[in-house]
């Protein structure tokens, strides 16, 4: 079977792995440089599923699931430092105990930690915090992970073309017959389109309609470096409520907008006085960078209770066979997930749901930063 697959972001880069692996011919290609989109400029975090033990069990036990399976397959571009979840001193204890019992029930590993043994984790935390727990969030680098993966590609004979977008399609015999920008034609059994914030526009070019929400989430660089882990607060999800270290300072989000991209940027002063609640020495004149990228969710009618009304906030495998026959949208969600969003694209496009979970059995190669992009 022969797979176009459209878009080099961490959800292309998966769904190319997963189906190169089971013996089909790729071609993966980008309208700009590969891999230079949302993934790379992501805060990185490789999530436990604790952020969510208290808001969404089944997102919990998924991202716990591939947060054991990416260390797996991606152990050399993963951080060492387990993340930290933050107690203050005037919570109420309903948060952390919900935190716990769940922990408890779905598996996902924490451990407690009182006042007293912060300091051994983290030495610029506010006196307010009263205790934590430590969890399986690690820091991923975003640049390495996206260079292993198209490193793998090539060496299993994976065309990628970067600067390249599509003119036209047309279907018949079974078979998609696509128009290149470069004037070429080509054709393929099935085609994968993986591209973010465009997904909707590709689509429609291979007649497949729907709405894509497109939400702005903005975090903050500062130049210092304020923690040596990822930091979050152990409640309810809001602005500022999470720390992200880098080797040349530290993020510190997120905001969202469903609007603009500048309201995403105004909500700085808010990012900095949540922060300050648990981190110390953070200060407006240390922003560097506003980090701002497109979160993009398909609107559902069936979806209700958002925090931005009708989307689908987790990840969405689009298709539709009558209009759009062997042509799939996908929208992983998350970078944790990207991997497992793949395999069940994999399961759609065999119309087999008792294929083999093949990708976690093969570790990404190891590579040199220096020579990414050389294709």
């Amino acid at each position: 079977m022969r797979v176009l697959v459209i878009g080099s972001g961490i959800a292309g880069l998966s769904i190319a792995r997963d189906l190169c692996l089971r013996g089909e011919s790729i071609l993966l290609i980008d309208k700009g440089e590969l891999a230079k989109g949302t993934t790379v400029n992501c805060a990185g975090m490789l999530h436990s599923g604790a952020r969510y033990l208290v808001s969404d069990l089944n997102v919990a036990n998924l991202c716990y699931q591939e947060n054991q399976n990416m260390r797996k397959i991606a152990k050399h571009c993963i951080g060492k430092e387990e993340g930290l979840f933050t107690v203050l001193s005037n919570d109420t204890s309903e948060y952390s105990q919900l935190f716990e019992k769940n922990s408890e029930l779905t598996g996902i590993p924490i451990k407690y930690i009182n006042k007293d043994e912060l300091q051994e984790y983290e030495n610029n935390l506010n006196k307010n915090v009263s205790g934590g727990f430590l969890t399986a969030d690690y820091i991923v680098d975003t640049k390495l992970l996206t260079a292993c993966y198209i490193q793998d590609l090539k060496d299993r004979n994976v065309i990628l073309k970067n600067n390249t977008t599509i003119n036209a399609s047309q279907y018949g015999n079974n078979k998609w017959i696509v128009n290149f920008s470069d004037g070429t034609n080509d054709s393929f059994d099935y085609v994968v389109n993986a591209t973010g914030q465009d997904s909707d526009a590709v689509a429609s070019i291979f007649n497949q309609k729907f709405t894509l929400e497109k939400i702005y989430g903005s975090m903050f660089k500062f130049k210092r470096n304020l923690t040596n882990r990822i930091v979050t607060r152990a409640a309810k999800n809001s602005a500022g409520d999470v720390l992200v270290p880098l080797s040349d300072g530290t993020l510190i989000g997120s905001t969202w907008s469903d609007k603009t991209k500048e309201e995403a940027e105004m909500g700085i002063d808010l990012v900095i006085n949540t922060a300050k609640e648990f981190v110390n020495n953070i200060q407006r004149k240390d922003l560097v960078e506003i980090w701002t990228g497109v979160r993009t969710h398909e609107k559902a009618s069936n979806i209700v209770g958002s925090e931005f009304g009708n989307v689908k906030r987790d990840f969405s495998i689009i298709s539709n066979f009558d209009t759009s026959p062997k042509f799939l949208t996908v929208l992983p969600g998350k970078l944790t997930i990207a991997r497992y969003v793949a395999f069940l694209s994999a399961q759609i496009i065999y119309n087999n749901k008792d294929i083999e979970d093949i990708t976690m059995n093969y570790p990404l190669p190891k590579v040199e930063l220096s020579n990414f992009f050389k294709i």
